[in-house]
């Protein structure tokens, strides 16, 4: 009975802890179903997936979620993003003959941007990327291949290079958590050639680059236009001019002429914002300009800033017409400038405003910028002493100018308004980027050239300005662009005739725009102080100037300038000729010879100089043309003409 009773106790105990087990597993199993319910629902929610690529065969994969998947025989890295979730891209390259690149895009998720890369390659050699130490863009020579913008951590994909390669990558926003953490993409051209020389189709050295990373380029009549090693650049211009460019990492800057002149860039920050102080060399004498660097289409530029501003009725009284229009005498007649120029530019009789007279003032000292320059390179590869020949700045041309400096006028009164109360200036509201913003067919801009600049027109040729000459702007160049067409309106150049197209880079305009602001303050100074017959400014007018708030901290002038630019002169002599001998070696193809790379030495041929003393320099001429008084003597590169014996023309 009792074993019974314990059995019958044993049942009930089990029959109990199951009941219990029972109901431990059922609401699991419940919420299991629901939870896979749940999926169902999600992925029926969901796109359908896009179809998987091939595999890339050098597609490399970024840090967080974003890859690159490349297919061909060239490997390009998508765009990685930091916690983002981006597709990689897909490339399909050729690479017979012509390469030819096929995009099939991008996938994106919202807030990440991926970067493309399009690269074109004859390409042979396998180079393994190397890792990024944050969102900069990687700058591929010869000897590596790095495409594809990379986010902080991320690592590049391998790629293939060799032979000649030209990439043109643009870069996309860094994303975090689907937030911007970098700064906004920029368009970069890369142009990644393989070490040794580039013949053009007359079989001429068109470029070369050295394993150093020197460059050299040259024009298609064989005459060296560009060299580059280490941070300097010797760029050469129209009428035998050379400008020396030196840029370094902390943002100071050497630009340096023939003749002394130039000037040494230093950086200073004012209310967390980079300045920079510029002491320029002019005729023996330093003096300090002052520009404001900003970031602009993937550019850094240096705006001017003028160092004081007038008080509110003095620009009223510049920018309206005055009561009685004046006479006033320059005292160029006895200039050489004005005398060599005098058949292209003649001062206006009478000054009904200020305007008028600042554009004499402009264009004065612009000529005589452009003569210094002339006497300085030694050559006068635009002359024209026949006033038949010579291009005429006219009364149309001439009043476009004035119209730019009225506008100038008013822009300055307007900032002089901000600064005086204590306000900092957008640059990007009243410098360059104002201009190409406002421009239009209607509402044309006119930039006045500064200094030697060799451009190409819309047919493709190579042109020269120089200091003085006229442009117009009549539309803004695209936003992806960093250079504009403009139109010209006078150039000295008789191959650069009115009404021509030309191709001006960003920056060059800057620098037109920079040269007009700084000859235009510098004639209101002279207005202010109302000398030579200048009339007198009203009262309210004739107030001192308010110095800018950024000039208790400005420094002065550079104090060794001058040094300065002749030791990078002196520089720049060395390092081109070495530039200039390794091209002559690496030419021993035979299709050009030696003979056709010319020398970085200076031709020590001054206007003056007798036929021997000329000869005694330069050796015998390959031919003489024989004009009686007049003779010209033919070297290979350059012409020396003759009259009476002696030096009168350089080219």
């Amino acid at each position: 009975m009792k074993i019974f009773e314990i059995h019958k106790n044993a049942s009930h105990r089990y029959i109990s802890l199951a009941i219990v087990v029972l109901l431990m597993i059922f609401p699991a199993a419940l919420r299991a179903d629901d939870n896979k319910n749940k999926k169902k629902d999600s992925a029926a929610a969901k796109p359908a997936a896009s179809p998987k690529p091939s595999p890339g065969t050098n597609g490399g994969r970024g840090a967080g979620a974003g890859s690159g998947a490349s297919n061909g025989s060239t490997g390009n890295t998508g765009g990685a993003n930091k916690a983002g979730k981006s597709g990689g891209s897909q490339h399909n390259t050729s690479d017979s003959g012509a390469a030819q690149t096929t995009h099939h895009g991008t996938r994106t998720n919202a807030n990440n941007n991926t970067g493309q890369t399009n690269t074109t390659s004859t390409a042979s050699e396998s180079h393994k990327g190397k890792k990024s130490t944050g969102g900069a863009t990687p700058i591929t020579t010869g000897g590596t291949g790095n495409t594809g913008a990379t986010d902080p951590t991320g690592k590049f994909g391998k790629h293939n290079t060799a032979g000649n390669n030209t990439t043109n990558t643009v870069e996309g926003n860094s994303h975090k958590a689907g937030k911007t953490s970098g700064a906004a993409g920029s368009a970069t051209n890369i142009t990644i050639v393989k070490p040794g020389i580039t013949r053009g189709p007359n079989g001429k050295v068109e470029s070369y680059r050295g394993h150093n990373g020197s460059e050299a380029h040259f024009g298609r009549d064989g005459r060296v236009r560009e060299v580059r090693a280490r941070d300097m650049t010797i760029i050469h211009g129209p009428g035998g001019s050379r400008r020396i460019v030196v840029d370094r990492v902390d943002h100071s800057r050497i630009v340096a002429y023939r003749g002394g002149y130039g000037y040494v860039q230093r950086p200073f920050i004012y209310r967390n914002r980079e300045f920079a102080s510029r002491t320029y060399f002019y005729l023996g004498h330093p003096y300090a300009r002052y520009y404001q660097r900003y970031p602009y289409r993937g550019l850094y530029l240096e705006g001017y800033r003028p160092y004081r501003y007038y008080r509110p009725a003095f620009y009223g009284w510049v920018y309206n017409p005055w009561r009685t229009p004046i006479r006033y005498t320059w005292g160029w007649a006895r200039n050489p400038w004005y005398g060599y120029y005098g058949g292209y530019f003649t001062p206006y009789a009478v000054y009904p405003r200020a305007s008028f007279w600042l554009t004499d003032y402009l264009i004065a000292a612009s000529l005589q910028d452009a003569y210094q320059q002339r006497v300085d390179d030694q050559a006068f590869a635009f002359a024209g002493t026949n006033s038949a020949d010579q291009v005429v700045l006219t009364p149309e041309v001439k009043q476009a100018i004035a119209n730019e400096v009225q506008s100038q006028l008013a822009l300055e009164n307007s900032e002089s308004q901000t600064v005086t109360q204590g306000g900092d200036l957008d640059i990007n509201s009243s410098g360059l980027p104002r201009i190409l913003a406002d421009v239009s067919p209607s509402h044309p801009h006119v930039f006045v050239v500064a200094g030697p600049l060799e451009v190409t027109d819309s047919q493709g040729q190579q042109a020269g300005l120089t200091a003085g000459d006229v442009l117009r702007l009549s539309a803004a160049p695209s936003q992806e662009s960093t250079s504009a067409y403009l139109e010209v309106l006078a150039s000295k150049n008789p191959n650069c005739v009115r009404g021509t197209t030309v191709s001006i880079e960003i920056t060059d305009l800057q620098e037109m725009q920079n040269h007009m602001r700084a000859n235009i303050d510098q004639g209101l100074q002279e207005l202010q102080g109302h000398q030579g017959g200048l009339p007198a400014p009203p009262p309210l007018a004739a107030a001192p100037p308010v110095e800018a708030p950024f000039a208790p901290i400005a420094p002065p002038p550079d104090a060794n300038v001058s040094d300065e630019l002749q030791q990078q002169s002196r520089a720049a002599d060395t390092i081109e000729q070495s530039v200039l001998d390794e091209v002559k070696r690496a030419d021993n193809s035979g299709n050009v010879g030696n003979s056709s790379i010319p020398t970085a030495a200076a031709v020590n041929v001054t206007l003056g100089q007798t036929t021997d003393e000329v000869v005694a320099v330069l050796g015998k001429p390959r031919r003489v043309v024989n004009l009686g008084s007049k003779r010209i003597y033919v070297y290979q590169d350059s012409k020396i003409t003759f009259v009476n014996g002696r030096v009168t023309n350089i080219e």
